[in-house]
Parts: C-alpha cells; structure tokens; sequence
C-alpha cells in the first residue's frame, strides 16, 4: 500500500552515469559483479544528483556495499539541500566521513532508548558500521522532543 509515496528507480547510485553488472539469484547478498560471476545483469549508474531530482530529502540512509565515496562524489547538489538533515552510511571511511563533514555534517551518535543526540567528537571508525552524520544538531533535537514514541519488539523508543 505504498506505491502512492514510493518511487522506484532502477539503478545502482555512483559518481558519474554509467553502466555496472549486478549479481542477480543471491536474495539480500546480490552485489556487483566481479568476472567469475556469471548470473549476473548490467544495471545502469545514475549519480544520486540526478535520482534525487527535485526532490527535497531529510534522510538519507546509504546501505552500497563499500561504494559510499562514489555515491558521495555524485550527490553534491543533494548533500547541499537545506532540508537533509541526516545521512547514515553503512561504513564510515575517512574519505565518506571528510566529504560529508565538507558538505556541514556532524558525526553523532543517536540513542534511541533515551532518545537523545550525542554530538561528541568522533573520529573516523575506518570502515566501521552504521555511521551518522548531521546537519544542525538542534534542529535534530527539536525533531526529536517532538516525535511520537513507537513501541518495537516490546519497547517504547
């Protein structure tokens, strides 16, 4: 019941438009190929510049397997729009995490059982899992404060 708010776009996300083969019959561990591969599709790469569009985002959660710094170096115009107030990556290298602090983003760490924002300097975690970055850390609080609680696997958060 989604289709209303969800657009689909059929690519990889990288630093320049393009064309990548993508591993097809591995469920969630399909990945880009590499030549010993052979079920495999070629997909085309679109810089997230160009799948953003004029859309406004607040969130962005980047879940590329290790390419993070290609889909950074095609997002300057997003990571520049007033309304993203966050970007999660799934790994945080120096590069992703200068490129960001570059575009105004903090790195932070959010709690979500005591729902609250720490903004205590953190370095680089070399590839770490699950990093995030913030614009405004107030405004983030406000957001926060104001948010409706929700109750996951028998905790309200």
């Amino acid at each position: 019941g989604i289709e209303g708010i969800v657009d689909v776009v059929e690519a990889a996300v990288g630093a320049t438009e393009g064309h990548a083969r993508f591993t097809v019959g591995l469920d969630t561990c399909n990945r880009m190929a590499t030549a010993r591969d052979r079920d495999v599709r070629e997909v085309r790469i679109l810089p997230l510049d160009t799948v953003i569009g004029a859309y406004q985002p607040t969130v962005i959660k980047m879940d590329v397997e290790g390419f993070e710094s290609a889909v950074v170096t095609g997002a300057a115009r997003t990571l520049a729009c007033p309304s993203l107030v966050a970007v999660l990556t799934e790994t945080d290298t120096d590069g992703v995490a200068d490129a960001l602090r570059g575009a105004g983003f903090e790195s932070a760490r959010y709690q979500p059982f005591t729902r609250t924002l720490d903004m205590s300097p953190a370095k680089s975690r070399g590839g770490a899992a699950n990093a995030l970055f913030i614009r405004d850390a107030n405004k983030l609080r406000e957001r926060i404060a104001v948010a409706p609680k929700l109750r996951v696997l028998g905790q309200w958060l």
